[in-house]
């Protein structure tokens, strides 16, 4: 999840800041996204997984479900933007 956030402000940074042509730009933006949204999936399955294991309940925090909604509008963001 820690790497999800360090793209997406990567991904941020460089849009805002690197002098390219603007499409160039425009894809390594959205590759940065794309990444960042997998590596967010990748560490949801990972949360699911390791609670599974331990025999543990799913989604009983108001954290779990704050989480689980930001990754998914992240997802329909990413999407809707391609």
């Amino acid at each position: 999840m820690t790497y999800t956030r360090i793209l997406l402000a990567t991904a941020i940074m460089i849009y805002e800041s690197v002098p390219e042509k603007r499409r160039s730009v425009k894809v390594v933006h959205l590759l940065l996204h794309l990444i960042a949204l997998v590596a967010g999936i990748i560490g949801i399955i990972a949360v699911f997984k390791s609670k599974k294991e331990a025999g543990l309940a799913d989604m009983y925090t108001l954290h779990s479900w704050l989480g689980m909604s930001a990754i998914s509008l992240f997802g329909l963001q990413v999407i809707n933007s391609i």
